[in-house]
């Protein structure tokens, strides 16, 4: 009886305690829901400089990025290319030796060339080396035989520094010309030292910022004394950098991005946190508001419904006895969208459908007449059933937008409308 006693009480102490401990647990719950609110009401009262930073979004959204849109900013090569067309003094821009003295001052090799002589330095691509037995190709190479001065640059942009590369570099450099001055670069985005200490030594790092401040000050000093086409071209070239290359020093988006961050750390953690955990489900969102964009068109008529794709037809074909088939998806011509993760892709669906035979020939013969409406291959003929794709009702652009629906579900209804206008 007294071991029963003993044990009641043993247990009630616990109980005690840990009640004692889940009041101390809720009060730490409390007070970091509290610290969350007020976080997220600090950052909404924040409004000056949000608002700014959506303007500075919405201006660095809508640049021209031509390089990016022909999906050439990462890519080695175009840069190396680039680079190279700037640094030739004979090439087609009309800067003369303006860049390559330049980039020879911003490396420390302001005399390396002499001034008459600059016109006649020899700038090559993927410039052949030779050491016992083994090739390798410069990215750039630099070469003025009356100054006895070379120069190489190797590029890396995205891909790592290779093995032994800057090394046998080096050595095939020395052996090549001797006699010359012999000077390296090693070109990253961000200026990284190569990977070997001792070539650390024998090669000067730039970064692509550095490349960026060259191309902006040839556009500041030379001004109208520049081709515009070629100064359209430098304008792009630096945008490209500044959006891709080398953000960090983009503009003064990318100045106060940081700053609001470190001053609402905490709520935009807590939003991020959320957004990840709850991440959209692209195909059914976007399945549910093509239907309600559909069924906001009196001149359209849901045909089927079948997830993910959301098929209609003309109000007026739906009592037309001739276009209903045997069999899915019972009707021979509909429009169908097929929602998935990365598109809402809109076209034109021609059945095979057992009864339909004669008549879909006719359409066929009609569709086939007009190719420009399709943005997909027209068949051969008119066998077996023909999904003629016309456009997207949603791309991805569309898909940084999501998390405000309502821009989402306006984008589908405009696209809807220019192609029931249009087409």
């Amino acid at each position: 009886m007294n071991e029963h006693v003993t044990n009641t009480i043993a247990l009630t102490a616990s109980l005690t305690e840990l009640d004692v401990a889940l009041e101390e647990f809720q009060k730490l719950i409390s007070q970091a829901d509290l610290e969350s609110l007020e976080g997220l009401w600090r950052l909404e009262a924040d409004e000056e400089d949000l608002n700014r930073l959506v303007g500075l979004a919405k201006e660095w959204q809508s640049q021209v990025d031509v390089f990016h849109s022909l999906e050439l900013d990462y890519k080695e090569e175009f840069h190396s290319n680039f680079l190279a067309w700037l640094l030739r003094p004979t090439a087609s821009h009309g800067l003369g030796a303006t860049f390559l003295q330049a980039f020879l001052r911003s490396q420390g090799w302001r005399r390396a060339i002499t001034a008459p002589l600059l016109g006649v330095t020899r700038v090559s691509r993927e410039h052949s080396v030779t050491f016992q037995d083994l090739t390798g190709r410069l990215d750039i190479r630099i070469l003025n035989e009356d100054s006895k001065f070379v120069c190489a640059i190797e590029n890396k942009v995205w891909s790592p520094e290779g093995g032994e590369q800057l090394a046998f570099y080096r050595k095939a450099l020395r052996e090549q010309f001797p006699g010359h001055r012999i000077k390296r670069v090693f070109l990253t985005p961000a200026g990284t030292l190569p990977e070997d200490p001792y070539e650390q030594k024998h090669w000067s790092v730039m970064s692509y910022r550095d490349v960026l401040g060259l191309v902006e000050k040839t556009l500041e000093e030379r001004g109208e004394a520049v081709h515009e086409d070629v100064r359209a071209l430098l304008r792009q070239y630096a945008t490209t950098l500044r959006r891709n290359i080398v953000p960090e020093v983009s503009d003064e988006m990318h100045r106060l991005a940081p700053q609001i961050y470190r001053k609402h750390r905490q709520a935009i953690d807590l939003i991020i946190e959320h957004r990840e955990r709850y991440e959209p489900n692209y195909v059914t969102e976007a399945f549910r508001m093509v239907r309600y964009a559909i069924g906001e068109r009196p001149e359209w008529t849901e045909s089927r419904i079948d997830h993910p794709y959301a098929q209609f037809m003309g109000t007026e074909w739906a009592d037309k006895e001739e276009l209903k088939v045997d069999g899915w998806p019972n009707f021979l011509l509909q429009f169908q969208v097929h929602c998935t993760n990365r598109r809402a892709e809109l076209s034109l669906y021609l059945t095979w459908g057992e009864n339909g035979g004669k008549l879909k020939k006719i359409i066929f013969d009609q569709l086939s007449a007009r190719p420009e409406l399709f943005a997909s291959k027209f068949p051969d003929d008119s066998e077996g059933s023909i999904n003629l794709r016309i456009g997207n009702v949603l791309e991805g652009p569309d898909y940084e937008t999501w998390w405000d629906e309502d821009v989402t579900r306006k984008t589908i209804s405009i696209r809807l409308e220019e192609f029931a206008q249009g087409q």
